[in-house]
């Protein structure tokens, strides 16, 4: 299975979060050999089951996306897999292969957010675009105010079953209390929907505009 490129080396492949020379060294390096000894550190890649898991993830993300590809954080990524390793070898595959390309940018926030482009019609993912690097950005922002509203709903249900449960038991005061606590939580839940929808709505006019530009 080694000799008809079944099973690969994740040694062997292309990282796609190093540098250009790195890249370029490393092509290189594989032209020179065919096929390296495996080593119990090594990580072994089975070509057809990332290609099952990459349909796999296509199919899925079709069912939230209309456009023929889509940007999606290393995060949301890494969620398809059992593991950090299983995706990183698998996106070294994708990336190596064409199926997918890696993005990373740095906005004002020192964090660099890091994402996936993935095509969702073709096999092959065209290069990054400036709508890309805007949407993984935007991608990223709606993933956090997701998390937050997930916080923020949960500490509501706490805050609101904790009132009922002090009202039947004669508790007013404490239930007083838990009401003013879940109306917060309320208030800062409808204001996280509201920049939810405005971030969802950007994403879909770059969506639109990029669909667009590729019809044009």
């Amino acid at each position: 299975m080694r000799a008809d490129g079944d099973i690969l080396l994740k040694s062997e492949l292309i990282v796609p979060t190093a540098g250009g020379l790195y890249q370029l060294v490393k092509r290189v390096s594989q032209m020179a050999i065919s096929r390296r000894p495996i080593v119990q550190e090594d990580i072994l890649v089975f070509r057809s089951l990332v290609e099952e898991r990459f349909e796999d993830i296509a199919t899925q993300l079709r069912g939230s996306h209309w456009t023929s590809t889509c940007v999606i954080t290393t995060t949301k990524f890494n969620s398809f897999f059992y593991g950090r390793e299983d995706a990183h070898a698998a996106l070294c595959y994708l990336t190596q292969r064409g199926k997918a390309r890696y993005l990373a940018i740095r906005k004002e926030d020192p964090v660099e957010l890091q994402g996936v482009k993935f095509p969702l019609v073709s096999a092959h993912a065209p290069a990054v675009s400036k709508f890309d690097c805007d949407t993984l950005h935007l991608v990223w922002q709606e993933e956090k105010l997701q998390q937050q509203f997930d916080v923020l709903d949960r500490r509501w249900e706490i805050s609101r079953r904790a009132a009922l449960m002090s009202f039947k038991a004669g508790d007013k005061q404490g239930a007083f209390r838990y009401v003013r606590q879940s109306k917060l939580f309320s208030e800062s839940r409808n204001k996280c929907t509201q920049l939810l929808e405005r971030v969802e709505e950007v994403i879909s006019l770059i969506a639109s505009a990029e669909s667009t530009k590729q019809v044009l």
